[in-house]
């Protein structure tokens, strides 16, 4: 639960190394299935990913945890929706494309947001 209120009280820039350990710490932690904490996960991961001042993203290990968490706890029209859709942006891995395509097949209706995340991934 630390790593967690450290990533949402972030105001400085950290490593690449430091962003991929903190967010690895996180998805792994027990508070990850925690569906009350949802909204609080993805919002320290995306703000994990504009305090980086290096690298393209998370490395492929971490974006495939936070891929297959983002599969597990997507949901359309709830709080978080937007949020997790800004955090594909920083996955770097090919399970990441593989489960934007999964999410683009299962909610049609917002397609579009995904192709675009989908289409800056990485960067």
């Amino acid at each position: 639960m630390r790593s967690l209120e450290i990533a949402l009280n972030l105001d400085s820039s950290i490593t690449e190394e430091e962003s991929n350990q903190l967010a690895k710490t996180i998805i792994e932690s027990k508070s990850s299935i925690d569906v009350n904490l949802i909204n609080d996960i993805a919002l320290a991961l995306c703000n994990i990913g504009s305090y980086r001042y290096s690298g393209n993203g998370y490395s492929i290990e971490v974006s495939d945890l936070i891929s297959l968490w983002i599969e597990n706890n997507f949901k359309q029209n709830e709080i978080y929706t937007d949020i997790m859709i800004e955090l594909i942006y920083e996955l770097t891995s090919k399970e990441s494309d593989d489960m934007v395509r999964r999410l683009m097949s299962k909610n049609v209706n917002i397609q579009g947001v995904l192709l675009e995340a989908f289409s800056y991934k990485g960067t």
